[in-house]
């Protein structure tokens, strides 16, 4: 396969590292050819020219992620005219996501926001204590959401044929280090792990002290810095319904923050004093974002944020080697936005046989998507006639996007991509059961730059 990848930036090296850890050919366009780029057989660096873009042939995506939204959207009009593409845009401007861009750029194939998707993430990391599910582990085509049963939970000791779930389904128990698959008659028990899929509501599991009082009323998001994240997860939050306070550097432009976040309360000062920390009302404060453009200064607010007990945090970092350095530093999570969003672009390609891991908390289990290869030994076979090995449940099955949750007389489907909760050392038995040997090398490639 061919890949083009247009980008002069650390999310575009992110991604192309990635791509050729699965021996894509890939013909990265830029305008700085200095970057420190990975030497390698399948990877062909060039100046980006519209002049030539002809001069590559055919492409089967070209990924686009530049930091101009603008001179994106125009690169992807003449990437679709000149080759034969599919074409994913990268967008950080929130304004350009409600101008319907599909509909409006018809060459434009699919495009990410991750600023969307980054909110998401801080919102359900900061609410936790409301008692609602967390959407842990984010997936292009389907919601999977994780929820413990905590101490006197409401649903402790409820069958879970008398939930409610209005869409969402248990698809697995984690207990005592081992998944269950559970049936109408299985009891929920204090310190069972759910893992849920679907869209619908979940307000089954919301815990009764939650209910008595809405502990978000009158609450907002402190945003710390002046970096393009700032701004687009401000809007985002706004969005969803939160308030937002902001506070950028003296240097910056008060009148233009107001302008670029009405909805906002933008003030001015010294991102690092403790004295700015010690003005703030922190008993309003749902969760703390710092969001310079400098990573020091990000580490370092988050300490003071601890300092004044605010214990939701998230530092948001540009850099992994500084991230795993500083990992033991920071107080609350970090966040690596370039990584994530490459992470993201990959999920949304698809090449034959990939497979995604998702490591889960305790380090044993994991979630595991992958694609039926042509000929799988498992292919028009019934789920009721496969001999799983204990501790692997097939939680759903996507088919042409439509999500299944599968029954005993499901008939597995070439191309079919099938979500397993197991245990990470039942992977290699797994795999050997529903591939051919022939596959194998190809699978270990995949999982060797999945996560």
């Amino acid at each position: 396969m061919k890949f083009c990848v247009i980008g002069d930036n650390l999310i575009a090296l992110d991604l192309v590292e990635r791509l050729l850890t699965q021996e894509i050919e890939v013909y990265w366009l830029c305008q700085n050819k200095s970057w420190d780029y990975p030497k390698n057989k399948n990877l062909r660096v060039e100046e980006f020219s519209y002049q030539n873009l002809n001069h590559f042939g055919d492409m089967d995506y070209t990924l686009i992620l530049g930091d101009n939204d603008e001179e994106n959207i125009l690169q992807a009009y003449f990437c679709k005219k000149q080759m034969d593409t599919y074409t994913i845009v990268l967008v950080q401007n929130h304004s350009l996501t409600k101008t319907n861009i599909l509909e409006t750029f018809d060459f434009v194939d699919e495009y990410l926001y991750p600023s969307e998707n980054m909110a998401d993430y801080i919102i359900h990391f900061s609410i936790e204590d409301q008692g609602l599910p967390r959407r842990k582990y984010l997936h292009p085509h389907l919601n999977i959401w994780a929820y413990t049963l905590e101490d006197r939970h409401p649903k402790i000791g409820q069958k879970v044929k008398d939930l409610f779930l209005d869409g969402t389904l248990i698809v697995a128990i984690y207990r005592k280090g081992d998944f269950l698959i559970p049936q109408g008659e299985t009891v929920l028990r204090k310190g069972d792990r759910l893992f849920l899929l679907g869209n619908g509501s979940l307000e089954a599991f919301r815990r009764q002290d939650a209910l008595d009082q809405d502990n978000s009323t009158g609450k907002a998001f402190w945003i710390l810095g002046d970096s393009i994240y700032a701004k687009e997860l401000a809007l985002c939050l706004e969005d969803e319904g939160y308030e937002c306070i902001v506070t950028i550097p003296r240097d910056q432009s008060l009148k233009a923050w107001h302008r670029a976040l009405p909805k906002a309360l933008v003030n001015q000062a010294k991102l690092t004093s403790l004295e700015t920390f010690n003005q703030m009302d922190t008993k309003k404060i749902l969760g703390v974002i710092c969001a310079s453009q400098d990573d020091n200064e990000n580490v370092v607010m988050s300490l003071l944020a601890r300092e004044v007990g605010l214990l939701k945090t998230i530092c948001l970092l540009n850099y992994k080697d500084y991230a795993k350095a500083t990992e033991k530093v920071v107080h609350g999570v970090q966040m690596i936005p370039r990584i994530a969003i490459a992470s993201q672009v990959f999920s949304m390609v698809h090449l034959p046989g990939k497979i995604h891991i998702t490591p889960l908390p305790g380090g044993t289990c994991e979630l595991l998507e992958l694609e039926l290869l042509k000929d799988a030994p498992i292919i028009d076979k019934a789920l009721k006639d496969m001999v799983l090995p204990d501790g692997v449940i097939i939680g759903a099955v996507l088919r042409h996007k439509q999500l299944i949750i599968p029954s005993g007389q499901l008939t597995f489907k070439k191309d079919d991509r099938l979500i397993i909760l197991e245990k990470t050392s039942l992977r290699e038995d797994l795999l050997n059961r529903i591939y051919r040997k022939d596959q194998q090398s190809m699978l270990k490639k995949w999982i060797g730059g999945s996560r």
